[in-house]
């Protein structure tokens, strides 16, 4: 739908939702932003995923040896996301660590990038990985993972590869216990929803409809909802009028959340926090 005013000094509540969408800049947030930005604090939400990654960092920040943790993942599940807010809730941790969130990207303008992950794993091939105590924080999915080890012809990195196939991160069936030196936490072993005694729910989704529709002074899009469509001409027939007001009760949000799990299980599909934002605009 077109954003168009309805008068010279009317705003649509859609260009507040437009910050939903794939494509805006909101959507890709660099593990380097600045989570101080108001609108991507208030979006944050709690996941277990997040307490995992907080368990190993605490564990790992002051050792006196080399240190790897793997952030396995899909495009748009809330890896740099993460990373970002932990930066902010804990920089003095993570500042210990040199964060890698990129390995498809190339840090040398003439060296692909499987040149860059090597340079940044040095630390942790056979023969230094004794003798250093670098601390890096790999950011990686599981395809860019296993081409890298199978191209290691001369087995530098035989260690990493041992704990990869050890611990099961390439079959997805990963023992998250870690190893000396090596750590995973995998995006894909945490689901969107839990079981419980009654039924199947989702805090995680739930949380995400919460910042969306609560009606309280520190959601900005509930207070642009009150600013645009509330004093709009058009409020009457307006079908975003009606859609935000129905996806805010929580009878409907139970029905959402109900369907999504549904199809997310019987189609296997893998559904990113960025999708569900988009979806949630659309």
């Amino acid at each position: 739908m077109e954003v168009q005013n309805v008068s010279n000094n009317q705003k649509c509540f859609v260009s507040m939702l437009s910050r939903l969408r794939e494509s805006s800049k909101e959507a890709v947030v660099s593990s380097d932003a600045d989570f101080n930005d108001p609108y991507t604090m208030y979006m944050h939400v709690d996941r277990p995923v997040q307490d995992r990654f907080v368990s190993i960092l605490n564990e790992t920040y002051d050792s006196k040896q080399s240190e790897l943790i793997l952030i396995c993942g899909s495009v748009g599940d809330g890896k740099s996301h993460m990373l970002s807010y932990c930066k902010s809730m804990y920089p003095d941790k993570m500042d210990k660590f040199y964060v890698h969130n990129d390995s498809t990207a190339s840090l040398y303008v003439d060296k692909p990038a499987s040149y860059t992950l090597k340079q940044v794993l040095e630390d942790f091939s056979d023969d230094r990985i004794e003798k250093s105590n670098g601390k890096v924080i790999l950011a990686i999915n599981l395809g860019t993972l296993s081409n890298f080890l199978e191209a290691d012809e001369n087995n530098k990195f035989g260690k990493l590869k041992s704990y990869v196939e050890n611990s099961g991160i390439l079959n997805e069936k990963i023992d998250d216990k870690g190893e000396n030196h090596f750590h995973c936490v995998n995006f894909a072993d945490y689901h969107l929803y839990e079981l419980t005694s009654n039924g199947v729910v989702s805090s995680y989704i739930q949380g995400i409809l919460n910042k969306i529709t609560d009606k309280n002074k520190i959601n900005p899009f509930y207070n642009d909802f009150c600013q645009t469509c509330e004093k709009c001409q058009s409020k009457g027939l307006c079908p975003i009028k009606v859609n935000y007001e129905l996806i805010s009760d929580k009878k409907i949000q139970k029905g959402i959340i109900c369907t999504l799990i549904e199809t997310i299980v019987k189609n296997k599909l893998i559904v990113s926090t960025r999708t569900l934002l988009n979806m949630t605009y659309e």
